[in-house]
């Protein structure tokens, strides 16, 4: 039964997807970018101490250099798809969606973290030149993560003013809506390193 022809709480959208990667693919995608130079992670208004995590695009054309990336962006992609689509079509043919915005890994290492906040932006935001950042008037339908190890402590993501975290591992999709009443956070990594990657759906 589609989701919005059940009396659902909002919880039941924030769906977590078994198995989407393999470890092996995980574990290749961390060894192939963690020797890249990985820049800071931003926010939309650059609050630096909102966000410390670190991040590589790897849809960025210095990235996709080699067949190896060509192949784990195609695994990706071939994993994803049909998720994204199994989920958008839960909400009655109401959600309609174009693409994803590409694919950005994530590294927390410890003390990291990502206070709440939603994925949908709520303004149109201005450079100092008066020209708009892009990225501000993307509409993000669907916000789509996939963690890529579990061998950290702490981290992991939370809802809801901290009241609701989803058990995810190693190899498994967080799939949940991007916009207001989706409120989040990354939850600060205590030991280790933790690695994830997300993508969003327009």
């Amino acid at each position: 039964m589609p989701l919005l022809a059940a009396n659902s709480c909002l919880k039941n959208f924030i769906q977590v997807k078994s198995n989407v990667l393999s470890h092996k693919v995980c574990d290749s995608l961390i060894a192939e970018y963690e020797n890249e130079e990985w820049t800071s992670s931003k926010t939309m208004d650059n609050l630096s101490d909102f966000r410390s995590s670190k991040q590589i695009c790897t849809f960025d054309k210095k990235y996709m250099n080699n067949e190896k990336r060509i192949e784990l962006d195609n695994l990706i992609y071939n994993a994803i798809n049909p998720l994204i689509l199994d989920y958008a079509n839960q909400f009655d043919n109401f959600l309609k969606i174009e693409r994803d915005t590409g694919y950005i890994l994530l590294k927390y290492e410890k003390g990291n973290k990502y206070e709440e906040h939603i994925d949908d932006a709520g303004r149109i935001i201005y450079d100092s030149n008066g020209t708009i950042d892009k990225d501000s008037i993307t509409k993000r339908k669907i916000t789509l993560c996939l963690a890529l190890n579990d061998n950290y402590e702490g981290g992991g993501l939370s809802f809801f003013n901290n009241t609701y975290k989803p058990k995810w591992r190693k190899g498994d999709a967080l799939l949940f809506p991007s916009f207001a009443m989706f409120p989040h956070q990354a939850l600060a990594v205590t030991n280790g390193i933790r690695y994830s990657l997300v993508t969003w759906v327009e």
